[in-house]
């Protein structure tokens, strides 16, 4: 079945939104009823993205520059770098088990980049 309508999210994927997942939402929230667009909008900017406790992964994404879509490496234990597939430039660095290491350290954590930094 055709979905209602589709959107893209902060990274450029894309996000399906079924009638019947938007009939569900009307009838149990009244709230959003008229503001689809809203919905599209606040997934392709959203004002923040919390973690939830009942998320399975532990991950801490950093982009540089937009978000995009790029191929990861793991360049030490459960941390990633991030590069754009066509030019292989970083793009970004993914860490696994962020609040566990975390924790671990009393809240400092040594990642194994060097960078630079200007305005």
């Amino acid at each position: 079945m055709k979905p209602l309508r589709v959107f893209r999210d902060l990274f450029g994927d894309q996000v399906e939104l079924s009638h019947a997942r938007w009939k569900h939402v009307c009838e149990t929230h009244p709230e959003p009823v008229g503001l689809i667009e809203k919905l599209g909008e606040s997934l392709r900017r959203p004002d923040l993205v919390k973690l939830s406790k009942s998320d399975a992964g532990d991950v801490l994404d950093i982009s540089i520059g937009k978000p995009a879509k790029a191929v990861s490496n793991e360049i030490a234990d459960d941390f990633f770098e991030r590069l754009d597939p066509r030019t292989k430039k970083i793009v970004g660095f993914s860490i696994l088990n962020f609040q566990k290491k975390a924790r671990k350290k009393n809240g400092e954590l040594q990642v194994p980049i060097v960078a630079s930094f200007s305005l």
